[in-house]
């Protein structure tokens, strides 16, 4: 979608079965772009940028696409989030901040879709209950284990605090396993 809007895309995932499936998904949806990836207020008539999909750990650097391995120092000006966190375990919240805060250029974009907020945090997971942990690791510099026992030596280095929350709302469409509870939210990078 974000390359239909002209943006050069990335993707990066750790499976290269996935990786190849997101190639041949983006290859048919820019020839023949679906109408929901416009919204009703926007047109078809722009130029469209690229979608690259990499085969990599997103804590790790260094992705690769092809035989090429990307800038280990790479920084973007927008990253979108789409149920990341909540798939990542609570005691790992620190690290994926810190990373966001690696790859989020000055003054660039984190656009995060939270879900589930309907789950208590405190509940297994994945998905893992999110209410008030994006505001909390990226905002206020915590550790997002609120609401969650934590073992006395869990990890609490990379605390980012990095980012303020521009805007914070209801997206209009949703699946519906998360409608009238998703949110969407929106940081700058400090």
């Amino acid at each position: 979608m974000l390359a239909l809007h002209g943006f050069d895309a990335y993707g990066v995932e750790i499976s290269a079965t996935a990786v190849a499936e997101a190639r041949k998904y983006a290859a048919a949806e820019m020839s023949r772009p679906q109408e929901y990836n416009f919204g009703q207020a926007l047109s078809q008539t722009r130029d469209a940028g690229s979608a690259t999909f990499v085969v990599g750990d997103f804590f790790e650097t260094g992705w690769k696409r092809g035989e090429e391995v990307l800038d280990a120092e790479i920084e973007f000006d927008l990253v979108y989030d789409y149920t990341f966190l909540c798939a990542l375990h609570p005691h790992v919240r620190p690290q994926w901040a810190a990373r966001m805060a690696q790859l989020v250029r000055h003054q660039g974009v984190l656009i995060c879709l939270e879900f589930p907020m309907y789950k208590d945090p405190s509940q297994d997971g994945p998905p893992w209950g999110v209410n008030g942990v994006h505001w909390d690791l990226l905002a206020r510099g915590g550790d997002g284990m609120a609401g969650i026992s934590q073992p006395p030596e869990a990890a609490t280095e990379g605390l980012c605090g990095a980012f303020r929350r521009v805007r914070y709302f209801k997206p209009e469409r949703s699946y519906e396993s998360g409608k009238g509870t998703d949110m969407m939210s929106v940081y700058e990078r400090k």
